[in-house]
């Protein structure tokens, strides 16, 4: 799988950082600076859990990773603690956007597979996801995909675990990542080869199909059993049966309904229905004529209630001027000014004519008395109406009595003229209408027997071609065990990593043995044999088991580089190799394994994109014509940042 990142961008609270990778790239420098963060960034964007650090805790928000794959570029979003991953991607110049969920869900894109984040780089990958045998017991187990969280085992090594697991391989992994890091090797070396693989999938076909036709066999005969039905001619039986009794209550029906029509005269019921019904529309002219004489007690009662207010509002202006007509004025109400002298038969006020000679009370009394008048004409209609209201209530409520008293009668005269009808012809049609639909029923099952024998005998007749392609697969399967080939290749190239890393104690003339099914690399001394044997579960020194786990990581990469096995991801990702040995001490190791990524980076893993993060610096040499770059990182420092440069926490 051809992998190749571009850069890394991490976006803080405070600013976004970006961090840019060639074809080797190398972060060193104190610790605390966040180089190991850079590693499980990149892990994080690949599908991987994320333990924060004090800063990332505090300022971390989302990362961007930049790559392509097989030349197709990708950028994969995942912010803070999501389940998902955001896809940006062009695929032929055109592109494509896609939340893709980490664990497998419902498909992402219709019909094409596409579950989780690793079915969709295998996607990218223009690859199909590989499959192995759930069980690894059973010959029968079910296939299942392996995910590219598996295959990273053997392109991230991380540095909590570098020195103390194996790639979960040993005896103290989990049994369930350590058979998946098999499958891995298994694909690797080629035990899972094509012709395994395509037989293990028509299997799994053979046996889901098989399994299906008998589920579909056992249902039906299950439905068939709990209608006492058996065969064919059983259902053919019970129709003809229940044909005859179907015929006898037509007939029966038939003649209770010749015979209550014979019998059928007028009945009091339908005198009490027209009754009823007459009464019904004379209870509804009742109600829509209470409601017109209310809404003329209404009006009429507002009319009343503004004339009274009018004779009130006569009565006071009347007061105020019998009030006012007293009053001599000196000067101006207004203003409290002199007033001029008036001519005799001028208001002393506004000096026009007084208009204003005679009682001023005389119109008050006339338009008092008129407003008497109405309000007793108004009165006495309001009360008529209310007396006509009282009435027509009074006649509704009769009518309703009465209604009421016949629909009682009518209740009761229905009941009795009804009972004889369904006791008869109503319970009939229904035992009539209940072996019709047993009728439909059977013989929809007429077929069922015929079609669960058909599929029975669909199911036995794919069991000899199942037992035949499992016995092809064990050969192949033998075969391909047999074939160690690229098992040995595997061990030389070991050895020849482990000797150009300037090993201690590994001599030219060792042997490494790796054998199947742990896969885990012995080095014996060749003058005594298995007497003496080296291995990552006995090497005291940490320092070792890193350069030990190291060079095992390049040389799976190298051996699926010369074997053109693309299901490796060109990509290794080794953080802190020097963890636990001192540059200035073992300077010859340290040279030794730095220069062998440099070597192997131009020429045995060229194309392949490493990244080492530690603590010292080695330069590539002059003639090293790989990109390179390298950064130096280092707590609150402005000259060589680290991966947050604001941050002063500890």
């Amino acid at each position: 799988m051809k992998i190749y990142l571009n850069k890394l961008v991490l976006r803080l609270k405070q600013s976004e950082e970006v961090i840019e990778f060639s074809d080797t790239s190398y972060f060193y420098g104190k610790m605390g600076a966040g180089k190991t963060s850079i590693a499980r960034l990149i892990d994080y964007c690949f599908g991987g859990d994320f333990e924060y650090s004090p800063a990332l805790q505090q300022e971390f928000v989302s990362v961007n990773l930049f790559l392509s794959v097989n030349d197709n570029k990708l950028t994969l979003l995942r912010p803070r603690d999501a389940s998902s991953v955001i896809a940006s991607y062009s695929i032929d110049k055109e592109n494509y956007k896609l939340v893709v969920p980490i664990d497998a869900g419902e498909e992402v894109i219709p019909n094409s597979g596409i579950e989780n984040l690793s079915d969709f780089l295998f996607y990218m990958s223009g690859m199909i996801p590989p499959k192995v045998r759930r069980s690894k017991i059973k010959e029968n187990s079910d296939l299942q995909r392996l995910s590219i969280r598996n295959l990273l085992w053997y392109c991230y090594l991380d540095q909590d675990e570098i020195d103390s697991d194996f790639f979960h391989l040993g005896s103290s992994a989990n049994n369930w990542k350590r058979l998946a890091s098999r499958d891995v090797l298994r694909f690797i070396i080629g035990f899972h080869q094509e012709k395994v693989s395509e037989l293990e999938e028509v299997l799994t076909d053979l046996r889901d199909k098989r399994r299906s036709l008998n589920t579909a066999a056992s249902t039906l005969r299950d439905v068939l059993n709990e209608s006492s039905i058996n065969s064919y001619e059983d259902i053919h039986n019970e129709i003809e049966s229940l044909k005859l009794k179907e015929t006898e209550l037509v007939d029966v029906v038939k003649g209770l309904k010749s015979k209550i029509k014979k019998t059928e005269n007028k009945h009091a019921v339908d005198n009490l229905k027209n009754d009823a019904r007459a009464i019904f529309y004379e209870i509804e002219s009742l109600d829509l004529a209470i409601r017109d004489v209310k809404e003329l007690i209404a009006r009429d009662s507002r009319h009343l209630n503004e004339i009274q207010m009018l004779k009130l509002k006569v009565k006071r202006d009347s007061s105020a001027r019998l009030a006012l007509l007293s009053v001599s004025y000196a000067s101006c109400p207004s203003c409290f000014r002199s007033l001029p002298e008036r001519p005799s038969g001028t208001c002393v006020v506004c000096g026009q004519e007084d208009c204003c000679e005679g009682d001023p009370g005389d119109n008050s009394e006339i338009l008092d008395k008129d407003a008497d008048s109405r309000i007793k004409e108004l009165s006495a209609a309001v009360k008529d109406h209310k007396e006509q209201v009282s009435k027509l209530e009074r006649k509704k409520n009769e009518y309703v009595r009465r209604k009421s008293d016949i629909d009682e009668r009518l209740t009761k005269l229905l009941s009795e003229y009804d009972s004889v009808y369904l006791s008869t012809v109503l319970d009939t049609e229904t035992k009539l209408i209940s072996i019709k639909e047993k009728i439909d029923g059977l013989r929809k099952l007429q077929e069922l027997p015929t079609k669960v024998n058909l599929l029975q005998s669909e199911a036995s007749a794919l069991t000899p071609e199942i037992k035949e392609r499992n016995e092809e697969l064990k050969k192949v399967r033998e075969q391909a065990e047999k074939d160690t080939k690229n098992l040995d290749k595997l061990e030389h190239i070991f050895l020849e990593m482990l000797l150009r890393s300037n090993f201690p104690g590994i001599k030219q003339d060792d042997l490494v043995s790796i054998k199947s099914p742990d896969f885990l690399p012995d080095v014996l001394d060749s003058r005594i044999g298995d007497l003496a044997v080296t291995s990552f579960a006995n090497l005291s020194s940490g320092g070792k088991k890193t350069i030990y786990k190291s060079c095992f990581a390049l040389a799976v990469h190298c051996l699926a580089k010369s074997t053109k096995n693309t299901v490796l991801p060109s990509l290794l990702i080794i953080d802190s190799p020097m963890k636990n040995i001192s540059e200035r001490e073992n300077r010859e190791v340290f040279e030794g394994f730095i220069n062998l990524i440099y070597e192997l980076a131009a020429e045995e893993l060229d194309g392949t994109q490493i990244i080492v993060i530690d603590k010292e610096y080695f330069p590539p040499p002059e003639e090293y014509v790989k990109s390179h770059k390298s950064r130096h990182m280092q707590p609150d420092s402005k000259e060589f940042p680290p991966l947050i440069p604001y941050y002063k926490g500890h």
